[in-house]
């Protein structure tokens, strides 16, 4: 019969210990949301007004290893992050997302990217659920500098030709690291594509591409050169 359980492991050697916590950790799929909520807050002349908070949460259950003991906390396998996000009054109680950036990819689905602006540099993995990226969602994801690997699950019969696009506007992680969500073949890596034979991705991609260009051009940016500080 198999052992279920080791009750020496607390006595091996620390780096043996913590070299199994870290290769405990798995690659997970996090949600990552924000809960809004009315209070009131009162201000320096004592007159109260009502206000929206924002909190940052996740339906996606913390770790599994974080949940055993204090020292898996503390090795920071996982860390609490995102609570700088938030929007809460002084003293208010902060939450966070139990996350390890090299490993899990941040789901942000169809919810809108622009939340993330601050914490651009610290995005490593990402998925988002997109007919079409708004020029200010393409500024972002050039900005996450860091970026290993973006997962785009296009929705919508026509889409528009991905490799074009991140060809004109390279992101960190390289072509070879963007993925869609195919139907039937699941995760796919960016190819060229003949788009000449499908005028409405053809549309889409070159209109796509000129309104970044547009708004980059407007805002006297160049893509690549972000001010980040």
């Amino acid at each position: 019969m198999a052992a279920t359980s080791f009750p020496l492991f607390m006595y091996l050697p620390f780096e043996l210990r913590a070299r199994m916590w870290e290769l405990a950790a798995e690659p997970r799929l996090v949600d990552v949301d924000f809960l809004f909520r009315e209070t009131t807050r009162t201000d320096y002349e004592a007159d109260d007004y009502r206000v929206l908070e924002k909190y940052v949460v996740s339906l996606t259950p913390s770790p599994a290893i974080v949940q055993v003991c204090r020292e898996t906390r503390q090795l920071g396998v996982y860390r609490q992050l995102f609570s700088e996000l938030e929007d809460v009054r002084d003293g208010g109680e902060r939450r966070y997302v139990w996350l390890n950036l090299e490993l899990d990819i941040i789901d942000r689905g169809a919810f809108p990217l622009e939340s993330f602006i601050p914490i651009a540099v610290s995005i490593q993995r990402l998925k988002v659920t997109r007919i079409l990226l708004e020029a200010e969602e393409m500024i972002f994801l050039g900005q996450c500098v860091n970026l290993k690997e973006l997962v785009i699950d296009a929705i919508g019969y026509v889409k528009p030709n991905w490799y074009r696009i991140f060809t004109r506007f390279p992101l960190a992680c390289g072509l070879e690291n963007i993925l869609t969500v195919d139907p039937l073949f699941g995760l796919v890596s960016l190819r060229p594509e003949y788009i000449e034979q499908d005028i409405e991705q053809q549309y889409r991609t070159t209109r796509m591409i000129s309104i970044v260009e547009s708004h980059l051009s407007s805002h006297g940016i160049q893509w690549g050169q972000w001010n980040l500080l």
